[in-house]
């Protein structure tokens, strides 16, 4: 009986960018819940959108948020939660987002408190953090520690309530 010898193909690796310095991130304050105070809890969305031109990918989990500007972060103590489920690698298009959910309890004047000078940890590097408020213009400042929800490709679900 004759043998078959089969040539294998070799596997091509396939390069996927991770998400690029020159990508950017927002922290959106969401409208309080009824009966909740705006001094006591905040509640914002974190998105995180590609702004490069070729795909890239996000790993699994979360995304940590850190405080300070320029070269000089902090990263913001923070409790992750698998909310609203558990994080998986996200695939992003050009012009494409990633979101997750943040909590943190806040009041007015906290020492030390964060509104600006924001950022998102990145492998060594941090992303530039844009915060908005709502439209009274009010950001609560984050006050000593945040929780991170995981990152998911769609909005649905991710808020905090």
């Amino acid at each position: 009986m004759a043998r078959v010898r089969r040539r294998r193909t070799p596997v091509r690796a396939t390069r996927r960018a991770v998400w690029h310095p020159s990508s950017g991130g927002d922290l959106q304050l969401q409208p309080p819940n009824s009966g909740e105070e705006e001094a006591e809890q905040a509640i914002a969305t974190l998105t995180l959108t590609n702004r490069s031109g070729e795909s890239c990918s996000l790993p699994a989990g979360w995304a940590l948020i850190g405080k300070g500007g320029q070269h000089n972060y902090a990263v913001i103590p923070s409790t992750r939660l698998s909310y609203p489920g558990a994080g998986r690698t996200i695939t992003l298009r050009p012009g494409s987002s990633a979101f997750a959910g943040t909590k943190w309890h806040t009041e007015k004047g906290c020492p030390g408190g964060a509104t600006s000078g924001l950022g998102v940890a990145w492998h060594s590097s941090w992303i530039p953090l844009s915060y908005h408020g709502l439209d009274d213009g009010y950001q609560p400042p984050i006050c000593d520690s945040i929780t991170l929800g995981t990152l998911q490709p769609t909005m649905n679900g991710v808020n905090f309530t």
